[in-house]
Formats: structure tokens, C-alpha cells, sequence
């Protein structure tokens, strides 16, 4: 009983993957024994022991099979000093954490810690996971350390950052005041990729503004939080992005008549062709630069 035991307790991800493809014809059955025994794992006091358990349960997910009660268990793993347990924690939230989640209440405090420790790996899983899980107020709580990293000296980090102020602007609108100063710097990043990634948030950002306007606003990612507004709210959401992406307007304005990229001009006149719709005086001043690229392109 004990060899047993301590035999299921070191069951690896892949000896679980070889074992389902090796019960094809009762994966039912053998997916639903595994799934007690790891959740017992998901207790035990051995950290490899209980990391491991929790990336079983997250490849199981992708089988239908919610985390349910182990996505406590996620949110220590997620805890954990060691970096290769604290990733498998992390990517268990990305997969399986939505905003109704319960226990996403308890991750702000590890959010902020990775966030502003100064390891990079740590800080690249906490920001990669805050954009895809951010709610609106996990969002407040963090927009400062997320703009304090949109200024970070790795490239990398940078273009993280980005991605995850666009989750966060989505979800808590009034962040955008603490990113609109630092988006400028982006836009004009000596990194050529750093500088893509802003030109791309951007451009999404003026999409939603148009969406906005127009009422169609995607209610799923607003569960309990930004897009759940009045009339009047929405008016004013719109009015206080419009002001934020006006703001960028120089900066896109250089980008467009300095960058050789493609990719990233095609991004900016889209932009641009939004905010000219809203600032009457830009389409005077993008004519020159528009048929540069009709000639040039």
C-alpha cells in the first residue's frame, strides 16, 4: 500500500499524457481516477509534489475539467520562491482564473511582489498573467507598478507591459491617465519591436474608442466592473479615451513620418484614421504624410 502510495505521489505530466493515450478506450474512467488522486496531491506539503499536481490539473482543463476547489492550490504554487514552481502557478491562472474567480481576491499582493521585485522571470509571468485575468480591481491595485515597468530597461519587460496596460485600460479606464505619459515614450522606443507593440495597443485602443461610441461595447470582459455603465458613464469613458489617444497624436504623427516598417504604418494610419474623426485639424495635417506613403510604398 505505501509503494503505491509514494509511487502515485512522483506520476510526472507526461507519465499522465502516456497514460491516457494508453486507456483509449476507458479514458473516461481513467481521467476521473487520476483526477482524485491528483487532487489529493494538490494537499500534500511537498512543493514539487503539489506544483506538479497543479500543471496536471491545468493540461487536464484543456479536457473540459475545471480546477474547481484546486484553484487555491494554484494561487500557492504561484507563491512559491522557485522559479519553476511559481510558472506553473502562473500559467494555471492564465488558463483557468476567470473574473468570478474567488480566490483572484488573493493574488494581489503576490501580483504587486513579482511585479516590483526586480527579478525579470518573475516579473515577465506576472505581467503576462495579469493580461489575460486582470479585473478591475486587481487592475487598480496594480496600474502604478505596471506603468512604473513600461519604463524598465529590458526590452522585454517593456513590451509586456504594454500588452498588460491595454488589458488593464480595458478593464479599469482610469488607468490610462498613469500609462497616456509613458505610451509616448513607447511609441518612440529606440527598440523597434518595443515601439511595434505600443503602435499596436494604440491602434486597438482607437478601435475601441470607435466600438465605444458606437455602443458596442464587449460586455464579457467587463464582468462586474468597467463595461457594466449607464449612458452617461459610457460618455464619459469615451470622452476621457479620446482625450488619452489625442494625446499620442504627436508621437504617432513621428512615428508615421520616420518609421520604414509596414507592419507598424498600416497600424498608424488605421489610428489615425480614427482620430481624425474626433479632431478636425488632423486630417489637414495628415494629408502630406498619407500620400508620402501612396508613393512610396
Amino acid at each position: 500500500g505505501m509503494l503505491s502510495g509514494s509511487a502515485l505521489f512522483r506520476q510526472s505530466l507526461q507519465d499522465l499524457v502516456k497514460g491516457i493515450r494508453a486507456h483509449r478506450h476507458d479514458e473516461n474512467a481513467y481521467v476521473r481516477q487520476k483526477l482524485v488522486e491528483i487532487h489529493a496531491e494538490c494537499r500534500s506539503n511537498d512543493p514539487e509534489t503539489k506544483a506538479t499536481a497543479v500543471l496536471k490539473l491545468t493540461y487536464l482543463r484543456m479536457f473540459g475539467h475545471a480546477l474547481g476547489g484546486a484553484a487555491f492550490h494554484a494561487v500557492e504554487v504561484m507563491s512559491r520562491g522557485e522559479y519553476v514552481h511559481k510558472r506553473v502557478g502562473y500559467l494555471a491562472a492564465a488558463q483557468a482564473f476567470a473574473p468570478t474567480t474567488d480566490v483572484l481576491l488573493l493574488t494581489t499582493n503576490q501580483f504587486k511582489k513579482d511585479l516590483s521585485n526586480g527579478r525579470a522571470a518573475d516579473c515577465a509571468l506576472a505581467l503576462t498573467t495579469l493580461a489575460s485575468v486582470a479585473t478591475r480591481e486587481l487592475a487598480a491595485d496594480c496600474a502604478s507598478d505596471v506603468a512604473t515597468l513600461l519604463n524598465s530597461s529590458r526590452a522585454p519587460i517593456r513590451k509586456k507591459a504594454l500588452v498588460a496596460c491595454f488589458r488593464l485600460a480595458r478593464v479599469y479606464p482610469d488607468s490610462l491617465s498613469a500609462f497616456v505619459p509613458r505610451l509616448k515614450d513607447r511609441l518612440l522606443d529606440h527598440n523597434a519591436s518595443v515601439s511595434c507593440a505600443a503602435v499596436t495597443v494604440v491602434c486597438e485602443l482607437a478601435h475601441r474608442l470607435a466600438q465605444a461610441y458606437a455602443g458596442h461595447v464587449d460586455r464579457a470582459e467587463g464582468v462586474g466592473s468597467a463595461f457594466a455603465m449607464t449612458e452617461e458613464e459610457r460618455y464619459e469613458h469615451c470622452a476621457a479615451l479620446q482625450s488619452s489617444l489625442l494625446q499620442l497624436v504627436p508621437a504617432l504623427y513621428e512615428v508615421m513620418t520616420t518609421s520604414s516598417n509596414n507592419w507598424t504604418l498600416i497600424k498608424v494610419v488605421k489610428t489615425m484614421g480614427v482620430l481624425a474623426c474626433y479632431e478636425p485639424r488632423l486630417a489637414r495635417k495628415l494629408a502630406q504624410p498619407l500620400k508620402d506613403i501612396l508613393v512610396s510604398t
